[in-house]
């Protein structure tokens, strides 16, 4: 019996969007479209060539797909972590040993993973959805002018802020780099 979407995999593609949509999302001001763009495509090009072997691996399109995702989950994820935990690179060896481990439990197993497609679809789904949205209507800058703050009020303004620099302490950081560690 067909199913239509609910037995369509597509959770790996959109999961392998998601990080360059999130990234260009929140650099709207630093980043092209194009570069954007670049990195979606290098992604899903990745994507289609891990799915491409473990579809060869295993011949079922459904523990290829679960199997492209875990690797997409845990290449994207890696350096995130690996960043904001401060991971030795060493922990990419227990990192890829887990990636070993459960890829071994998706290829043994006997189940029937369909169970799996629509929650991870719609997973998938919510977190581009989550990153184009940011793209589609960014966050609203409000300027001076929005404000009705003429530039001769702005003016005005600053110069109150101007102090006179020679009623100012003399501040010095000495910054002593003998005993500085790597950050």
């Amino acid at each position: 019996m067909h199913k239509g979407w609910k037995e369509f995999s597509f959770y790996p593609w959109l999961f392998s969007l998601f990080p360059a949509l999130f990234l260009y999302s929140h650099n709207l001001d630093e980043a092209s479209g194009r570069t954007a763009f670049l990195a979606a495509a290098l992604s899903l090009a990745l994507t289609a060539l891990v799915w491409l072997v473990a579809w060869v691996l295993v011949r079922s399109g459904r523990k290829a797909a679960l199997l492209t995702f875990l690797f997409c989950l845990m290449f994207f994820t890696y350096g995130h972590l690996g960043s904001s935990l401060d991971f030795p690179p060493w922990v990419l060896l227990p990192w890829g040993a887990a990636f070993l481990v459960i890829a071994a439990i998706i290829i043994l197993t006997r189940g029937d993973l369909s169970g799996w497609i629509p929650s991870l679809n719609l997973f998938a789904l919510m977190l581009v959805l989550s990153a184009a949205a940011q793209i589609v209507w960014p966050r609203p800058q409000v300027s001076i002018r929005e404000l009705g703050i003429t530039d001769l009020q702005e003016d005005a303004r600053l110069a109150d802020l101007r102090l006179d620099r020679s009623l100012l302490p003399d501040i010095y950081y000495l910054i002593l780099d003998r005993y500085a560690n790597e950050k």
